[in-house]
């Protein structure tokens, strides 16, 4: 099995560009271009990318942006014309080449703009397709400031015109609404897509419970009917509700508003519901607890993601299953880092030995995180995030325990083993805020951080040859990525006898035929 042809594709201001890694003739069409089409062997580098689970080195934290870079030779100069081509934002195709046509998409991503590094090459930096996910804002909507008082919800020029309208997904507590009508004393919990199928909303005003009337059947229902005083009523389609008297003093709800209609409110559906736009996504986790989350400004798709993903430390990867439909759709899968003998998902697994790894390319890293590498002995798990921190001066007529939910921004579990300090003194304490919603659960995830950094792991960098992969994996090489098991077996360093090990981190130099790995066991 020998390297593979590759050749990489774009449009850019409207010109259709293609180039391999050698010259070919295409036999079909390939991005608009017809058949007969010629593709210079100008591709030196079919684009150096990493992918980490949470960043290089790290083995926890957010969903990284992967960056990297394409190399065209230049040495004629015929390129140099594409310094000054808007290329920012533009979305690349890296694919291999069977007999003049596109065999099977490997990687894709978005470019930023060509650089003459030299006389010889022009790079054209690179950067994944999480990028989208960052680029792309999930607060579409804002307030119009519209109302013509006493009439309207779009808030006014004076109050909250540009304002975002808020977002709830999952379950949220003592959120503070946004009155979008003073007159009439409205306020919405969620603008963007209102209530679905399976929602529930309690209104409280100084934390004291109201009592809810029944649901409206419109906006017009809503503005021209008042509810009886001490009361609120809801109009579920819009996610407002409106007060029958005015307040005493801080408004808040708590509000479950499913991701989809009557889906339980879990990471995963949580997930899913933030990476649709882009791509769809198998999750697998040891447990899938549920979560809830509140936003009133503007994020991006990625940033969300990555708070509700911070609950049980999920890592996302993309390029599975990529293929060509209805433009580009790319799938992929979420899992969490685990050690090889326990992963939550059934991993592609290769050997790394003497045979493939390149001689002197193996060293021992540091972890990328604050713990240095050093066992934990406690963890602190926060859930059920009290979105409105308030001051018992706040409160009226409410038990003591749901005052001192309501002067915390989190409750707290924690789960330790100090026999750990005897060993390691130094060792430190994992806080992880996360956006759970049950003790229970909570307390699972923390022992389940414990159960995994209480033990000294280690993390290695090694260089492999990528013929040798593609020989162990086949067709299944479309799912050599992060999260990959691996029997690291080595004369050196306790791995004579073969380790189980996990790929958190990988990069590809397709121009070598190489991968750089970091594992992890």
């Amino acid at each position: 099995m020998s390297q593979p042809l590759l050749m990489v594709y774009f449009t850019a201001d409207s010109v259709k560009y293609a180039f391999a890694t050698k010259t070919f003739v295409t036999t079909d069409t390939i991005n608009g271009m017809a058949a007969g089409t010629l593709v210079e062997g100008r591709l030196q580098q079919p684009g150096l990318m990493r992918r980490d689970m949470y960043g290089q080195g790290a083995v926890r934290g957010e969903v990284p942006i992967s960056t990297g870079a394409i190399q065209l030779a230049n040495t004629d100069g015929e390129l140099d014309a594409l310094r000054d081509v808007p290329m920012d934002g533009v979305l690349f195709v890296l694919a291999t080449v069977v007999n003049g046509d596109v065999s099977k998409i490997i990687r894709a991503g978005y470019l930023e703009q060509a650089v003459a590094e030299s006389e010889d090459f022009i790079t054209l930096p690179v950067r994944d397709v999480q990028h989208a996910m960052d680029k792309l804002d999930l607060m579409e909507d804002r307030y119009a400031g519209t109302n013509a008082l006493p009439a309207g919800i779009e808030g006014t020029a004076a109050d909250i015109k540009g304002r975002v309208k808020p977002l709830v997904v999952g379950k949220v507590f003592n959120v503070s609404p946004v009155c979008v009508n003073t007159s009439r004393l409205i306020y919405q919990v969620d603008g963007q897509r209102g209530f679905v199928t399976g929602w529930s909303l309690t209104v409280y005003d100084k934390r004291s419970t109201l009592t809810a009337g029944a649901n409206y059947t419109s906006q017009a229902d809503m503005e021209t009917n008042a509810p009886a005083a001490g009361q609120y009523r809801v109009w579920p389609s819009g996610g407002c509700f409106r007060l029958g008297s005015s307040p005493t003093g801080q408004v808040t709800a708590d509000c479950t508003n499913p991701p989809t209609a009557s889906a339980a409110c879990t990471v995963s559906n949580v997930l899913k519901y933030f990476a649709d736009p882009l791509f769809t996504f198998t999750p697998d986790y040891t447990s899938d607890p549920e979560v809830g989350i509140y936003l009133t400004e503007s994020t991006s798709w990625l940033a969300a993601f990555n708070e509700v993903a911070a609950s049980v430390q999920a890592f996302l990867t993309q390029g599975w299953a990529p293929w060509v439909g209805a433009g580009l759709q790319w799938g992929g899968w979420s899992s969490h880092l685990m050690p090889a003998a326990s992963l939550p998902y059934t991993p592609v697994s290769v050997d790394l030995t003497v045979s493939n790894i390149v001689p002197g390319s193996m060293r021992q890293v540091l972890p990328g995180d604050a713990t240095r590498g050093l066992p934990v002995w406690r963890v602190n798990v926060h859930y059920k995030k009290n979105y409105t921190v308030m001051s018992p001066a706040d409160l009226a007529g409410v038990a003591l325990a749901d005052q001192a939910f309501c002067e915390q921004a989190f409750r707290t579990v924690s789960k330790s083993q100090t026999s750990v300090l005897i060993d390691y003194p130094d060792a430190l304490e994992l806080d992880i805020p996360t956006l759970l919603v049950d003790a229970t659960e909570a307390e699972t995830e923390a022992q389940r951080l414990l159960d995994l950094f209480k033990v000294k792991r280690n993390v290695f960098s090694l260089k492999v040859q990528m013929e040798d992969i593609r020989i162990q994996l086949g067709s299944s090489i479309d799912f050599f990525s992060i999260g990959v098991a691996a029997t690291l077996t080595y004369p050196r360093h306790g791995f004579d006898a073969g380790v189980d090990m996990v790929i958190i981190g990988a990069e590809e130099n397709f121009a070598e035929d190489t991968v750089d790995l970091i594992v992890w066991g």
